[in-house]
């Protein structure tokens, strides 16, 4: 039996939300969320942060089986939100 992202989303957030130190609450939900959904803590952090990402579309490619990393390689590139422009 598959279980959906949008299943992991809701039964998991205790634990995602103790891997994501975000400061804004924005971000803070944007990053448990995706680790909910199965991304990797620090992918999660760094995606969080990262304007003009859309998070739909993401959790919608892993929700139709698409492993994270491809999600993030088929919609990227994305700007890293740590350098100034």
């Amino acid at each position: 039996m598959a279980v959906s992202a949008q299943h992991l989303r809701s039964s998991s957030s205790e634990r995602s939300s103790d891997m994501c130190g975000a400061s804004s609450s924005t971000i803070d939900w944007r990053c448990r969320l995706l680790v909910s959904s199965g991304f990797p803590a620090p992918m999660a952090q760094r995606l969080s942060a990262t304007p003009r990402v859309d998070f739909h579309a993401l959790l919608t490619l892993v929700d139709n089986g698409c492993p994270p990393e491809l999600a993030v390689r088929i919609l990227g590139p994305f700007p890293d939100p740590q350098r100034r422009e």
